[in-house]
């Protein structure tokens, strides 16, 4: 599915479901850390309140194999792996910052192998069930709450961008968090190859509508990771 048809989607629904039903939020949430109860950090969390079963994956349900996004397509998944664009998260944590490449290596514009943990080179590039080359990348590196952080599905980014202002607003006053910039971001979403060109999806924040197009692997791009809650 597509941007446009997506927000369609998302918008129809809105008037013709009766008041109450659809209820796509974002709330400011403080969560114990993951192994350190003593420590609290704040998160912008969204919702997908309301949304019908078939658009939203269970309460609980972790998108992730090797504590890496389960690599799959727009519109399926690669052998037996779950096709997790076709729905998403029923709530998922976005990050407060946009990760760096490493701990080592502060830049944070990287390649899509980098945003998911990956230096698996022209190996890993090519659509497949799961990465070879793991490293402390991108989301896999990224350390915060002491919580695993994945990268984004296109669909998922496609609901940040609906709710970017709420995101902002939800990090105001939260020590070194910053609003979603206007970059590109990576999604984990991949594409099926055309001749020698192996792209992934991509979104285009620097945009005043939304805008998500297939880009090259190994160009660059931003991630802001999200987490399974």
């Amino acid at each position: 599915m597509n941007t446009v048809n997506y927000l369609l989607f998302f918008l129809l629904s809105v008037f013709i479901f009766p008041a109450g039903l659809y209820g796509q939020c974002v709330k400011k949430i403080t969560l114990e850390n993951v192994g350190d109860l003593s420590v609290t950090s704040t998160y912008a969390v969204i919702f997908g309140e309301g949304m019908p079963e078939m658009a939203c994956w269970p309460l609980g349900k972790r998108l992730t194999l090797d504590d890496r996004t389960v690599r799959h397509g727009v519109s399926g998944g690669y052998g037996d792996n779950l096709n997790i664009n076709s729905r998403v998260a029923f709530r998922f944590i976005v990050a407060p910052e946009d990760a760096p490449v490493s701990a080592a290596d502060a830049t944070k514009m990287m390649t899509w192998l980098q945003a998911c943990g990956s230096d698996g080179g022209s190996l890993d590039i090519v659509p497949k069930v799961a990465f070879s080359g793991l490293v402390a990348t991108g989301c896999a590196a990224y350390n915060h709450g002491g919580r695993k952080w994945r990268v984004p599905t296109q669909r998922e980014l496609q609901l940040m961008w609906v709710l970017r202002d709420g995101i902002k607003y939800a990090y105001v006053g939260v020590s070194g968090a910053s609003p979603m910039g206007t970059h590109r971001y990576w999604s984990s979403t991949e594409e099926p190859p055309v001749s020698t060109v192996y792209n992934a999806w991509i979104f285009d924040f620097s945009a005043t509508f939304p805008r998500s197009h297939p880009s090259d692997k190994t160009g660059s791009g931003y991630v802001r990771c999200v987490s399974d809650y």
